[in-house]
């Protein structure tokens, strides 16, 4: 066969060598008993038992902001045709389609009036007389008409 019988011992020994002091290396540590803390305090490992703390209460919501109501999102009910608008919350540009690659027509200032007409996609039709202009703007720069 292959190798001397002393040979093959030697590696049986030296592989049982290798696995006892091995072994106790790849399995985990006893876990220590954690200790009873009295009552109003928890245990912390590393720290011992501290006191509990009270929940921190939830920060008040912050108040809405003045003025003008924006449309972020389109309204669950569609507004009637014509309804006055202002443009708010920056310069608006005014699309040829409802959508961020569609052709620029114009920009329209903040505090433009508009005439809103419908949604779709996040954007409402207006109609801005004053200017001549008539497509799509992002509804988060339109605002109630006061």
């Amino acid at each position: 066969m292959h190798g001397s019988p002393l040979a093959r011992y030697g590696l049986i020994w030296a592989t049982g060598i290798a696995l006892t002091l091995a072994l106790p290396l790849a399995l985990p540590f006893p876990a220590q008993a954690q200790p009873a803390c009295p009552p109003g305090e928890h245990f912390v490992p590393g720290r011992g038992c501290l006191p509990n703390r009270p929940p921190r209460p939830l920060p008040p919501p912050p108040a809405p902001a003045p003025g003008p109501q924006v449309w972020a999102v389109p309204p669950a009910v569609v507004p009637p045709a014509g309804l006055p608008a202002v443009v708010a919350g920056g310069p608006a540009k005014v699309r040829a389609c409802p959508g961020q690659r569609c052709a620029v027509l114009g920009e329209l200032r903040p505090g433009a009036h508009v005439v809103y007409l419908r949604h779709q996609h996040g954007f409402g039709y207006v109609e801005a007389p004053q200017r001549g202009l008539k497509g799509w703007v992002r509804l988060r720069h339109l605002a109630s008409a006061p």
